[in-house]
């Protein structure tokens, strides 16, 4: 007996490595693929999202070394701490967003994350390669 056939009504969710172009969700209900169209126009959403997780994370070097170079006054200490633990907040639920969407399994949208990854460190990379390969 065959399980696998779906409306386009209905979200498939595969926990094995595919290459699925249309029938999925992607995170949340009304991400729904559900045509080839869709898929291309999700891998390159996916590529744009992947890229800004890197632009967030050098938001984050430049505000550090923003407040790394200027001696904070006793008083704004702790304004500045809870700003940083908002963005750092931020940044992982964005980075977990994106880990979610790898594991989707699709071959097409781990391609796009990996894809969007190299571009954002291309251009807001930086000069070196200190972070590790992890969800944030």
């Amino acid at each position: 007996m065959d399980h696998s056939h779906h409306s386009d009504d209905m979200c498939s969710m595969s926990m094995i490595f595919n290459w699925d172009t249309k029938g999925m969700c992607v995170v949340f209900p009304w991400w729904h693929v559900k045509t080839h169209f869709g898929m291309v126009l999700t891998f390159i959403a996916v590529i744009i999202f992947a890229a800004g997780y890197e632009w967030i994370q050098k938001l984050t070097r430049d505000v550090d070394a923003a407040f790394k170079g200027k001696g904070v006054r006793p008083s704004d200490q702790k304004k500045v701490r809870i700003y940083k633990s908002i963005f750092y907040g931020f940044q992982v639920g964005y980075s977990f967003l994106l880990m979610l969407v790898f594991m989707t399994y699709n071959a097409w949208l781990m391609a796009a994350t990996a894809i969007g990854a190299g571009i954002g460190h291309y251009y807001w990379g930086g000069a070196s390669s200190e972070r590790s390969m992890s969800c944030h």
